[in-house]
């Protein structure tokens, strides 16, 4: 039986979670406890067990002019021993008849893996958004730092109208404010930091990353016209051991380097013909933050 989930089956989801993904569980509480609602929660349960389960979060695509309404499938999980039983296709197809319950124009959502595209493709999702990755040595950085950077404060509403003006120029994934605000405190608890810059009292970027042995990830890194510099002095200043530092960026964002990859890392289901024929028209959308 497929059902909309219920703050009584957070213990399941807990045990589920921990299971498929391994994180710990503070993480998944956290999740819980800023983004549950009981109708973003899809259940497949048999005789009162939670067998599997995805969440469908709430957010926009810009694409060109056009704001489309889009649901992201997130923390997709099935319990190993019932797994290729078809509960997640019945899932699937339960999430497309929900999302066009709610006049959606699009699904989305993030394979865990490489081998989880083809998947995914069978309930008719395509590859849609594209990031660019390039690798920086801390020589490099120094050199672009602004020395008048400053470190800045969390401030929602600036860092949300940050984002959609630098980083989705053309197309992308706009995140509602509250889902938004709850991937600073996800990066956090997943290990990593949030770091803000400011130039003359004025707050002008962020970057969310994290660090491994001599490497600093920036998973997503956000600034105005001015703040580039800005931004990098302070995430040298946070990352003082590491010696290189891979960025992960929106194809059209200005900061780049000669030699970087294209990764797709996202898929996408349209649900109407305006959905299908904006994806069509922009190849390059920008998903950035992924919430885990």
């Amino acid at each position: 039986m497929i059902r909309f989930g219920k703050e009584s089956d957070f213990s399941s989801i807990k045990t589920l979670w921990q299971a498929c993904f391994g994180d710990d569980i503070d993480y998944i509480e956290n999740f819980l406890q800023e983004i549950f609602k009981p109708d973003n929660c899809l259940i497949y349960e048999e005789e009162g067990e939670v067998l599997s389960f995805l969440f469908i979060l709430n957010a926009e695509l810009k694409a060109g002019e056009r704001v489309l309404s889009a649901g992201y499938i997130y923390a997709a999980c099935t319990r190993e021993d019932r797994r290729r039983q078809g509960h997640m296709s019945a899932l699937m197809a339960k999430s497309r008849e929900h999302a066009r319950e709610l006049n959606l124009d699009l699904l989305f959502l993030v394979p865990a893996k490489k081998e989880l595209f083809n998947y995914y493709e069978k309930f008719g999702f395509k590859k849609a958004f594209k990031r660019k990755e390039f690798i920086l040595d801390r020589e490099i950085m120094t050199i672009l730092a602004d020395s008048e950077s400053s470190q800045g404060e969390f401030d929602l509403e600036k860092l949300h109208d940050i984002r959609r003006a630098t980083l989705l120029k053309q197309a992308g994934i706009i995140w509602p404010k509250d889902i938004f605000s709850y991937s600073f405190s996800e990066n956090e608890l997943a290990g990593g930091e949030n770091i803000y810059a400011s130039l003359k009292g004025q707050l002008v970027g962020y970057a969310q990353a994290y660090s491994k042995d001599d490497k600093c990830y920036i998973k997503e890194f956000c600034a105005q016209s001015k703040g580039p510099g800005a931004l990098i002095k302070q995430i040298l200043d946070r990352f003082t051991l590491a010696e290189s530092f891979e960025f992960s960026l929106a194809m059209d964002f200005p900061f780049s380097c000669d030699d970087f990859v294209i990764i797709e890392n996202a898929m996408a289901l349209p649900l109407t013909d305006e959905a299908k024929n904006r994806l069509d028209e922009n190849k390059n959308a920008y998903m950035g933050l992924t919430l885990g």
